[in-house]
């Protein structure tokens, strides 16, 4: 098969692989340089056209034609209805993220509230038992009777836990001793 040295517009959109008007805009624009014919038609140097639009291979498809704009409507529907799936799972998935982030927020908060608590309640446990053992070892040495220790004034917190009563049988207990 010979190669053409001239195309006319519809020969020139085949051989580049593009819209006849892209290669009239081409030409009216001066990117691409032709020839008007006699009969008003236009004569394209193959040089030239291959110059602005480079050979396409065999293998590359061919331009879409107008019979298959119905079918390129359809799929651009298919397209877009999945692209507004996708924005929606994704903001669907965004939520749950900021949700879960507001949980773990939440969590290390009441961690951190809880743990000062227990802080508080192991002082004034420490605090307590600071000022009963004494007493205590002071009165073996003594042969008094054991009288109950006093309550400590302790701050009232979020969580109220009082200090342990000594009841009859610690003070029986006691005294076996």
């Amino acid at each position: 098969m010979a190669t053409q040295t001239t195309f006319n517009i519809i020969e020139a959109a085949r051989a580049a692989r593009v819209d006849k008007s892209t290669i009239s805009k081409a030409i009216k624009s001066g990117k691409l340089s032709a020839t008007r014919k006699e009969n008003g038609g236009w004569e394209i140097d193959a040089a030239e056209l291959f110059r602005v639009y480079p050979p396409s291979s065999d293998k590359e498809p061919p331009p879409p034609s107008s019979a298959s704009a119905p079918e390129l409507l359809v799929e651009n529907r298919e397209l877009h209805i999945k692209l507004e799936a996708a924005e929606t799972r994704l903001k669907d998935a965004e939520l749950r993220i900021r949700d879960k982030d507001d949980d773990i927020r939440d969590l290390r908060h009441r961690l951190d509230v809880e743990g000062e608590e227990r802080r508080k309640i192991t002082m004034m446990l420490l605090t307590y038992q600071q000022t009963v053992q004494p007493k205590e070892t002071e009165k073996k040495h003594e042969a008094q009777p054991v009288q109950p220790a006093s309550q400590p004034h302790t701050q009232q917190v979020a969580t109220s836990i009082t200090a342990p009563r000594t009841g009859r049988v610690w003070r029986w207990l006691r005294r076996k001793n």
